[in-house]
C-alpha cells in the first residue's frame, strides 16, 4: 500500500505563469466532480475560475503607454542639453584662453555631483536637474561663468525641458496607476484560492 504525504505548496512564490498552469490543471481535474463539492465548493471553483481567467488575460496584455515615446523625446531633448553643457565645460576647462579655462573649472567643480545624471532613473535625473538648476539660478559666479563659455542660454532652457519630461512623466505613471490591476496584483488573489 502505498502512503502519501501532502504538504503545503506555496503558490503565491511560483512563476506567474506556473500558477496559471497549476490553477488549469487543478480545474482541469476538479471540474468533471464539482457537483460533489456542494454549494460553497461550486463557487470556490467558479471565483477560481473566473480570478485565473482574469489573471491570464492581464498576463497576455501588452503593457504600453502612448506617452512612452513623447517621455522618451522629452528624455532625448534634456539629455542633448546636459551633454552639450558638459561638452562645453570639458572644452572649456582645457581652454588656452584664461577666463574660458577659469570658467571652465568653476563650473566643472559645480557639476561634479550632477555630471552623470542623464544616465540615472528618469525620477532621479528630474529631481536632481531641479537641484542643479536651484543651486545655478541662487549663485551669480556660476551664471557669470556660463555666460564666459556661452552656455546661459542652454542652462536659461533645461528648465522648461525637465518640467516638460517631468509632467509627461507623471502623467504616463498616473495612467499606469489608473490602469486595470496587473497580472502580479491579481498572483495572491489565485494563489489564496
Amino acid at each position: 500500500m502505498d502512503k502519501f504525504k501532502l504538504f503545503h505548496l506555496r503558490a503565491n512564490k511560483l512563476k506567474l505563469a506556473n500558477i496559471a498552469g497549476l490553477v488549469d490543471e487543478t480545474l482541469f481535474v476538479v471540474e468533471p466532480q464539482v457537483s460533489l463539492l456542494g454549494d460553497m465548493g461550486v463557487k470556490r471553483v467558479a471565483k477560481l475560475r473566473a480570478d485565473n481567467k482574469t489573471m491570464k488575460t492581464e498576463m497576455e496584455q501588452p503593457h504600453s503607454s502612448l506617452l512612452t515615446g513623447p517621455v522618451k523625446q522629452a528624455n532625448d531633448v534634456c539629455d542633448a542639453t546636459l551633454d552639450d553643457i558638459k561638452r562645453s565645460i570639458t572644452t572649456g576647462s582645457r581652454s588656452t584662453v584664461a577666463a574660458k579655462a577659469s570658467a571652465g573649472k568653476i563650473l566643472d567643480h559645480f557639476m561634479k555631483p550632477f555630471w552623470d545624471i542623464n544616465k540615472k532613473p528618469l525620477l532621479s535625473q528630474i529631481s536632481m536637474t531641479v537641484e542643479m538648476l536651484a543651486r545655478y539660478s541662487a549663485d551669480a559666479t556660476l551664471k557669470q561663468a556660463a555666460q564666459t563659455l556661452a552656455i546661459a542660454d542652454l542652462f536659461t532652457a533645461l528648465p522648461t525641458q525637465n518640467a516638460t519630461l517631468s509632467n509627461l512623466y507623471n502623467q504616463r505613471l498616473a495612467e499606469y496607476v489608473a490602469a486595470l490591476p496587473s497580472a502580479s496584483g491579481l498572483k495572491n488573489t489565485v494563489a489564496e484560492d
